[in-house]
C-alpha cells in the first residue's frame, strides 16, 4: 500500500459520492446534489445498515491510511450487498479490483 493520504482522500470522496447516487437511484429519489445527502439517506428504505455513520467515519481525516482503506472497502461491500451482489460498474471493472489497483495492493 502506498499510504498516499491525499490520494486516498480524493478517491474516498469520489467513492462516497458514487455510493450516494446509487442509494438515491435505488430508492427512486431525485439526487439533489452534494448538500445534506446523509439526511436524505437516513430516510431511505433501501440502504446498508448504518451507512450514514459508516460514511461519516470513513471520510474523517485519519492518520492510518490502511484503516481508512479498509473502511472504504467495507462501504463498497455494504453497497454491493444492497445492490443484490452486483459486482461491476462502468467499463466492467470490479469495484474492489479498481480500488486495490489504486492503492497498489498485491
Amino acid at each position: 500500500m502506498r499510504g498516499d493520504v491525499v490520494f486516498l482522500a480524493g478517491m474516498g470522496a469520489r467513492l462516497v459520492h458514487d455510493i450516494l447516487q446509487v442509494l438515491f437511484a435505488l430508492n427512486e429519489c431525485y439526487y439533489v446534489g452534494d448538500g445534506n445527502n446523509l439526511r436524505y439517506v437516513a430516510t431511505f428504505a433501501i440502504k446498508p445498515p448504518a451507512v450514514e455513520e459508516h460514511i461519516t467515519v470513513a471520510l474523517q481525516i485519519l492518520h492510518d491510511p490502511e484503516h481508512q482503506y479498509r473502511l472504504f472497502q467495507e462501504l463498497i461491500a455494504d453497497e454491493l450487498g444492497v445492490c443484490g451482489g452486483m459486482s461491476h460498474y462502468g467499463r466492467g471493472k470490479s469495484v474492489k479490483s479498481e480500488l486495490d489497483f489504486c492503492m497498489d495492493v498485491d
